[in-house]
């Protein structure tokens, strides 16, 4: 597995980041329920296979994720492993609660320290940003994790971290084939500040790999983005119509390239976020050993430079829809 530096740290990361959200999932929980036996299979066998890279957070499934992963990587693997956690943003009444919830965080994760630990969202009160972009710096200060970063955070935010005089590694950000804001400012400013992506959702959540003939047959839970009409599902926000033509049209230009070229839908999708030079490494959700297989050898495809571009004018008309907007989930954007 190819390693690369993040940011202006020390951590060599593989290009791969193993999500952890469904570790220590129940039956209801959003990924549905995974049981311990097939996670520490698939995390040992993605430690044989050069994956050293692990994200979790607080909120995943209430902590569970954290205890899952703690379980498995207390037992010799540790070592082995650099993990990213993320926080989330706190009130002012929750700040004094900061460090010890690291502490906790910690403590579900049998470890003494933490590799990276991010905020994972803004907020739009900028004095409250930086009330905990301060803590943030604290916990890494006391030697409670070795590096931090941020998640979800436009150039506006990210120029405030700058001017606290904050080091921050890496930014975790929504970024895939439909959806391509991080192209017109994030990324030109993490280039120029050495700041590393961490691209997650380069599937979708499963809507790229080419499973879906239509977006009627993507499940709500997965229909929630700003792609999708909020008129058709309760549990979209924007309040918008949407952009489910074109996705329908992107989806079927995608099946059609992947039978023409001979490589699946999610190889091309993973390929084409890995062709992009801001993109360190790319965060896959998986749920056992095939899915993992499967994304090592999407992660090893070069595509050929008019694959790439057939690809991106496949997108455009997705890409001109959406501008600059780099929050999935909303218009009015918590990301400036």
């Amino acid at each position: 597995m190819e390693m690369v530096k993040l940011g202006n740290s020390n951590l060599m990361v593989s290009r791969m980041t193993l999500g952890c959200w469904s570790f220590g999932g129940g039956s209801n929980s959003y990924w549905g329920k995974q049981e311990a036996k097939e996670s520490e299979a698939l995390l040992h066998a993605a430690v044989d296979m050069g994956v050293n890279y692990y994200d979790t957070a607080f909120v995943y499934n209430d902590g569970e994720s954290e205890k899952a992963l703690g379980d498995i990587i207390s037992h010799g693997l540790r070592e082995k492993m650099i993990i990213c956690n993320k926080i989330p943003q706190l009130s002012y009444d929750e700040l004094p609660k900061y460090e010890q919830m690291v502490h906790d965080s910690l403590s579900r994760l049998k470890t003494d320290y933490l590799d990276v630990l991010l905020m994972h969202w803004p907020c739009n009160d900028k004095d409250l940003l930086r009330a905990n972009l301060e803590q943030l710096q604290k916990v890494k200060d006391k030697g409670l994790v070795r590096e931090i970063g941020v998640s979800n955070f436009g150039v506006g935010q990210m120029i405030i971290v700058n001017e606290m005089g904050i080091d921050i590694c890496v930014n975790e950000l929504a970024y895939n084939v439909i959806h391509r804001g991080a192209e017109l400012a994030i990324f030109p400013y993490t280039e120029k500040n050495n700041i590393s992506v961490m691209a997650y959702m380069p599937l979708m959540q499963g809507i790229l790999a080419g499973k879906y003939d239509s977006t009627d047959e993507i499940p709500p839970t997965r229909r929630r983005t700003i792609h999708f009409d909020s008129r058709k599902n309760d549990l979209i926000r924007h309040g918008g119509q949407g952009m489910e033509p074109e996705v329908q049209q992107f989806i079927t230009d995608l099946k059609a390239l992947s039978k023409e070229t001979g490589i699946s839908c999610s190889e091309l999708c993973i390929s084409w976020v890995l062709s992009n030079k801001a993109v360190s490494t790319i965060l896959v959700g998986i749920r056992n050993i095939e899915q993992l297989k499967a994304n090592v050898k999407a992660m090893e495809i070069k595509l050929p430079e008019d694959i790439i571009a057939r690809l991106n004018d496949l997108s455009a008309p997705i890409a001109e829809l959406c501008g600059p907007n780099c929050d999935f989930w909303q218009w009015n954007s918590r990301v400036w």
